[in-house]
């Protein structure tokens, strides 16, 4: 009978700790939001007319996390642009296997894909804090520091 009760008394405060865990919230994360094309800033706009001229707009999201505002583009065809809030790419990704359009990849580091990965095509693009992440159609990706040099090579097939 203690027995039993010890395990109920477990059992409740196991399930009070997860009720607790689960409506724990982040409340400075805001949830995206729809916008329109021309509330994205100016820089934003002149990649999406430089790079994806006549693609139709399919989403523009804004999202604030932390203090940090993203906007999210949705093309035809399911290309993604994620800019920040200068309107500067952090993100741009292509279907799977198809590539992003060219002139986007940074010239020292799209001369180091020429070099060695000639003919394969760049699917995804993204800024991280020390540099860039290119994953290549194949599935390959590569890490650059800001000065283009390779860092590291993982594979994801």
């Amino acid at each position: 009978m203690i027995r039993t009760h010890f395990s109920k008394i477990r059992l409740l405060f196991l399930l009070s700790g997860i009720f607790l865990l689960c409506s724990c919230s982040d409340d400075t994360k805001e949830p995206e939001h729809s916008i329109s094309y021309d509330a994205l800033p100016s820089a934003a706009k002149e990649f999406l007319n430089k790079f994806f001229y006549g693609y139709e707009i399919i989403k523009v999201e804004e999202e604030n996390d932390q203090n940090i505002i993203i906007y999210e583009v949705e093309l035809q065809d399911n290309y993604e642009i994620v800019f920040n809030e200068e309107g500067e790419w952090q993100q741009v990704a292509a279907p799977e296997k198809m590539t992003i359009p060219g002139g986007i990849v940074p010239e020292n580091i799209q001369a180091y894909l020429t070099e060695n990965f000639s003919g394969y095509g760049v699917n995804v693009i993204n800024t991280t804090g020390q540099g860039y992440k290119v994953k290549l159609v194949t599935g390959l990706n590569l890490y650059f520091n800001m000065a283009g040099e390779v860092i590291n090579i993982e594979n994801d097939y």
